[in-house]
């Protein structure tokens, strides 16, 4: 689209093909990550787990992998996050200044726990509005990864050489109808996304597109069947930078991965003998008190719970020769 004047048609059909190659690239990757936060989360079993303890035994969980997160999370955060200028020292200043701000220090450990955890966190720079009523930029981190398009071509590690990104959100028909009017409703919306999982009746793709050309940065707000919105951004750069897990291979092909995927053996042992450990300790052999039927009479709750009630006093009915 490098020759193609920005006109609303060749916009939407130029997003509509990255979206598609951006979607065969790194659809694997979002398949990976919503089972791991799934499994983070608690759903640890599978068909494996069901065909070895049984489809009706009570499962036991000691999560560690969310601990895991955490732990190696907390390691980094000594070692904050730095931009350095050479031979510009107050940019460098500024810099440090940004990212130093508590708001954009949290998006920046969300990210990394996502990239940790599930191989892939987005941060987004970003305008917001101060407590003062100015603007002021910003830094924030996107929950759902999965809902982000990355330059499936774009090979530095920072994507500071892609040309293209999008962000999608899905929303509710009522929050759209509020926002942009009922006229957005089309049978065959030209704005769509390659992922069909949604419920296309009660949600409808927001899309956010970057395109970079000529070394400029423009931003289009696209729903339904045309343009919204349309922005240009005084960045060098796409201001959607992803964080990477651990870089490995599958097959043939170069992807990501975090700790959730590789720790999922460990978990399911930990759950195996968590799980033995309680059952062999609900079994263990309870007091057995052997009396007369009158002497506890009347006292059966008592007796019943004697080990393990707080109560030292058992209370029985004193013996009688008659």
């Amino acid at each position: 689209m490098e020759n193609e004047e920005l006109d609303q048609n060749s916009i939407i059909r130029d997003f509509r093909e990255f979206e598609k190659q951006s979607w065969d690239k790194w659809q694997s990757l979002y398949k990976q990550i919503k089972e791991d936060r799934k499994f983070i989360a608690g759903d640890q079993s599978d068909e494996v787990d069901k065909k070895l303890i049984g489809d009706n035994v009570t499962e036991c969980r000691l999560n560690i992998v969310q601990n895991a997160i955490r732990t190696i999370t907390n390691t980094y955060l000594p070692n904050q996050y730095k931009w350095q200028y050479e031979d510009q020292p107050e940019v460098t200043t500024k810099a440090d200044e940004f990212l130093s701000d508590i708001d954009n220090n949290t998006a920046c450990v969300e990210a990394l726990q996502n990239a940790i955890g599930t191989g892939l966190g987005v941060l987004v720079f970003s305008n917001d509005f101060d407590i003062d009523g100015s603007v002021k930029n910003c830094l924030y981190s996107i929950a759902d990864v999965t809902n982000v398009r990355l330059d499936p071509v774009a090979t530095k590690l920072n994507f500071a050489d892609a040309k293209r990104a999008a962000i999608v959100e899905l929303k509710p028909r009522e929050w759209i109808e509020d926002n942009y009017g009922t006229s957005m409703f089309t049978e065959e919306p030209l704005i769509d996304i390659e992922d069909k999982s949604y419920d296309h009746k009660q949600l409808m793709p927001l899309v956010t597109y970057y395109l970079k050309q000529k070394d400029q940065i423009f931003v289009f707000k696209m729903l339904g069947t045309e343009i919204v919105e349309q922005i240009n951004l005084p960045y060098s750069y796409i201001p959607v930078v992803p964080v990477f897990g651990e870089q490995i291979w599958e097959g043939k092909k170069q992807t990501y991965t975090g700790i959730t995927k590789q720790m999922r053996p460990i978990q399911r042992l930990v759950n195996y003998a968590y799980r033995q450990l309680i059952l062999r300790c609900s079994k263990a052999p309870k007091n057995t008190w052997l009396t007369d039927s009158e002497s506890t009479e009347g006292y059966g709750e008592f007796y019943k719970n004697s080990d393990i009630s707080l109560n030292p006093h058992l209370k029985y009915r004193g013996w009688s020769a008659d």
